[in-house]
């Protein structure tokens, strides 16, 4: 008897263990991006905003990612909506984003952002409809 329940212990460790590594298995580079993008929805970062080229008067801005769109409150209050993202893994595990936005009266907004270790960092382009280009640098606060 105890012979019988000691091979059923130890085949249950078997598929225990089995089941655990089975549990612990990479994730493919699709998955991964799919499960960073999700761990973005519901999330806001208050970032500062550094002119780097042109004129213009952005100082702080709401970054946040909700239904699958990331919003810029500020470019939001200039007429530019919310927008589809892509997201992309890097090799040391920086999460980087990349969006297209276009206001209602045709300006465009060119977002790219990182976030590493909680903290976000990026680059928007602003281009009006006469072609004036403004260069900003964010980073989360």
């Amino acid at each position: 008897m105890f012979k019988g329940f000691l091979i059923v212990a130890v085949l249950g460790l078997f598929i225990g263990m089995a089941a655990s590594v089975e549990a612990a298995a990479p994730l493919s580079p699709e998955e991964l991006v799919q499960a960073k993008k999700a761990e973005l929805m519901g999330t806001g970062y208050q970032v500062k905003y550094e002119l780097v080229e042109g004129s213009g008067k952005l100082a702080t801005d709401v970054v946040s990612f909700e239904n699958n769109k990331v919003t810029f409150e500020e470019l939001a209050a200039l007429g530019y909506g919310p927008s589809n993202f892509t997201v992309h893994v890097e090799v040391d595990g920086t999460v980087t984003f990349d969006s297209m936005q276009v206001a209602d009266d045709g300006s465009k907004a060119f977002l790219h952002g990182e976030l590493y270790d909680g903290l976000m960092s990026g680059r928007l382009t602003l281009e009006d409809k006469k072609e004036i280009i403004t260069k900003y640098s964010f980073k989360s606060l």
